[in-house]
């Protein structure tokens, strides 16, 4: 595979001169294409992103399947300066500064999720595009570029809401890549799919925390380079139902906290990322500085950290749903059956042409709920984010079945559809189930159509006083 920048119009036959006379919005190109067809104009950057692929030892260029952006000669456009969480300003030049420091590591192009003065200082409708074609690589592309979940969700909150000590020991090891981290919040004995219901005791004694308490499916916990956990526990079980948990860190080597097992998924353990862990917290003691942001603030923070979350995992599905058609379009071309090539036949045909209706629609549908969150913000784009996690989850879960229905190797470790069906079907659970988001996303819908009847009466009442 191929990576190249260009603008729309560019034809992968024209010299490196011809290209930059092009006018038109510039795009990423993979194989001289756009991928999926449906990103033109979308980065809105004042010059073309230079994708390269990854080099190997020796600093060649031999291509493994994904690349790795690549800094070309136009600088980033700048980021408006960010206004931090404890009140202070970065001015342009220093933010610009850091990030130059922070996103590039030689040839490579990191942190490209994080806006402002810690990331790459590219939007949620810039980084979308890019998410989705580390989806097609979805076990290298994401921890090459340290864009990786849970370390990206991780990152976001330290940005957000840690205060300076704590991006310091914690934050800035992470945008290097030096270590990775866990987000802790899910428990075995409670629905964790109510971010109010999690039980873990964190008791303050003094001037520490005393955890207590069981989680599992906690993805990266396995992963020896795993240094940090955000916890989710309860500080005061006697407040008002939202601000009774905080979240705390507490490093690996705390006494106390120990892994009880790995769990699998379908069978798979997830190893290449870490897998995902039972943890066991008995009389765990961590200093109240290690506390994130405010006592009672843990609830708003979970649901600060979701949002973006819902962007990068439903952008890189696509990818994945991306990978399948291509796999499924391969597969019918080779394959004969009934004497006759799978791809000449109807229900297969069908079956390709609503794969891709279906993955331009929801393509459009994330890139909407991104540009939303760009510029009215997270909570006004609730909606929009609910109905994402909705659609994309439940079609990307079933398109990946459909490439080898018609064989049983789509259903062997042969092939990459089992796993990735796996993995697309778990995303049905996290961030919560997609039964919870449905329900809250039509109790918008009522209230919404409600409000909108009332006006409609209000308006013919009024016009009839007038007569």
């Amino acid at each position: 595979m191929s990576w190249q920048a260009g603008y729309t119009g560019v034809s992968s036959s024209m010299s490196t001169s011809e290209r930059q006379g092009v006018v038109g919005p510039p795009v990423v190109l993979i194989d001289g294409e756009v991928p999926g067809g449906a990103v033109a104009g979308l980065l809105g950057r004042s010059g073309p992103l230079r994708v390269a692929p990854p080099r190997d030892a020796d600093g060649g260029g031999e291509d493994s399947g994904c690349g790795h952006p690549q800094s070309g000669d136009e600088e980033r456009p700048a980021a408006v300066p960010a206004s931090l969480t404890n009140g202070s300003r970065v001015d342009g030049d220093t933010q610009r500064q850091r990030r130059k420091g922070r996103a590039r590591r030689g040839d490579v192009e990191r942190n490209l999720f994080l806006p402002g003065e810690h990331g790459a200082g590219l939007t949620n409708l810039q980084y979308a595009p890019l998410a989705e074609i580390t989806g097609c690589a979805p076990d290298l592309a994401p921890s090459a570029l340290n864009c990786a979940a849970p370390d990206t969700g991780n990152m976001e909150v330290l940005s957000m809401f840690g205060n300076e000590a704590q991006r310091k020991e914690w934050l800035d090891p992470l945008l290097d890549g030096q270590i990775r981290s866990a987000f802790a919040m899910t428990e075995p004995d409670v629905a964790s799919s109510d971010a109010t219901d999690i039980a873990t005791s964190v008791v303050r004694d003094g001037d520490e925390y005393v955890i207590n308490g069981r989680k599992w499916w906690i993805t990266g916990a396995m992963n020896p380079n795993c240094r940090i956990f955000i916890v989710m526990g309860k500080t005061d079980p006697d407040a008002q139902r939202h601000q009774q948990q905080s979240m705390v860190l507490v490093p690996r080597e705390t006494p106390g906290l120990t892994i009880e097992r790995g769990m699998e998924v379908f069978g798979y353990d997830d190893h290449d990322n870490g897998g995902h862990a039972e943890l066991a917290f008995h009389d765990v003691r961590v200093p109240v500085t290690n506390r994130i942001h405010e006592e009672g603030a843990g609830f708003a923070i979970a649901q600060a950290r979701l949002g973006p979350g819902r962007i990068h995992h439903c952008m890189r599905s696509i990818g994945v749903a991306e990978r399948a058609v291509e796999l499924m379009c391969a597969r019918a071309e080779d394959r004969v059956a009934l004497g006759r090539p799978l791809a000449e036949q109807g229900v297969i045909r069908d079956w390709i042409a609503e794969s891709r209706v279906r993955i331009e629609q929801l393509r459009l549908l994330v890139l909407k709920a991104a540009w939303l969150m760009d510029t009215v913000g997270n909570k006004a784009a609730h909606t929009e984010i609910q109905a994402i996690k909705i659609a994309t989850r439940l079609w990307s879960s079933g398109s990946s079945t459909r490439p080898f229905r018609p064989t049983a190797a789509g259903l062997s470790q042969d092939f990459p559809l089992a796993r990735a069906y796996a993995g697309i079907r778990t995303l049905r659970f996290a961030d919560g189930p997609d039964e919870v988001h449905k329900n809250a996303l039509a109790r918008t819908e009522l209230r919404k159509q409600a409000a909108a009847l009332d006006r409609r009466r209000s308006g013919r009442q009024l016009d009839a006083r007038r007569q």
